[in-house]
């Protein structure tokens, strides 16, 4: 399979992706950008007459700009009373972040060019930053709280370590080590706990069995339906 892009007026970049099984064109729009899959022996000057009497039919696929949800100044709350900021820094690689921790002002600082706010994948590139931001902001702090939750409740745990999940935010392998999310330091601290006594559940009962959610019910004092309900109704970086 090879991979090259061409430039067009109105799409901008055009992603091609050619194989020599394909039998037919076939055009999606991923992350604002038009991938086109097609036979291998088609030229560049068929593809352009293929962009050109096929455009309003790829008007019409082409999703709606939701744009990008993030803007400089942003807040998010974080964990152990900490706040998230998004911030510009100057920097002519607009892929590139920085990110500080002021502990005197418990602020989590995210630093960003600018230009990048303009890009059609910008709020995917944020949220990435986001994560990458708080992978070190969780090894600060969130490691340590799990060990005081589970030696509070008294489970012993093999190991904690840090993951990357968005939807996933816990983990428990057959070994007794929990993976706790990166993303869990922008939660609230509450919510942090139930999910770290529901992973300390998967110690004892390695499935979702009725013993082990009177398990995790009994380490968050008769609240885990509620706590549950609440974690769900969560979306990450929501504004």
């Amino acid at each position: 399979m090879a991979q090259f892009y061409l430039d067009d007026k109105e799409f901008g970049r055009v992603y091609i992706n050619t194989r020599r099984s394909m039998k037919k064109v076939i055009s999606k729009w991923k992350s604002g950008h038009l991938c086109i899959s097609l036979p291998d022996f088609v030229s560049e000057k068929h593809l352009r007459q293929y962009l050109d009497n096929y455009r309003q039919q790829l008007r019409d696929i082409r999703p709606a700009e939701t744009g990008c949800t993030f803007a400089l100044g942003d807040t998010f709350p974080c964990f152990n009373g900490y706040t998230a900021k998004l911030l510009a820094f100057n920097n002519q690689d607009i892929l590139r972040s920085k990110f500080q921790i002021d502990r005197e002002r418990q602020e989590l600082r995210i630093l960003l060019n600018e230009e990048i706010f303009k890009e059609p994948k910008a709020q995917e590139y944020i949220t990435y930053f986001l994560g990458r931001a708080g992978k070190h902001f969780a090894g600060m702090f969130l490691i340590d709280y799990a060990t005081e939750v589970a030696r509070e409740i008294g489970v012993s745990v093999a190991l904690f370590k840090i993951g990357y999940g968005q939807k996933r935010l816990g983990c428990c392998s057959s070994s007794g080590e929990i993976s706790l999310s990166q993303n869990l330091v922008y939660y609230p601290k509450h919510l942090v706990r139930f999910v770290i006594c529901h992973e300390l559940g998967h110690i004892t009962h390695p499935d979702h069995s009725a013993a082990f959610h009177a398990l995790v019910n009994q380490y968050c004092d008769g609240r885990e339906a509620e706590l549950d309900k609440e974690l769900k109704s969560i979306r990450l970086f929501a504004k």
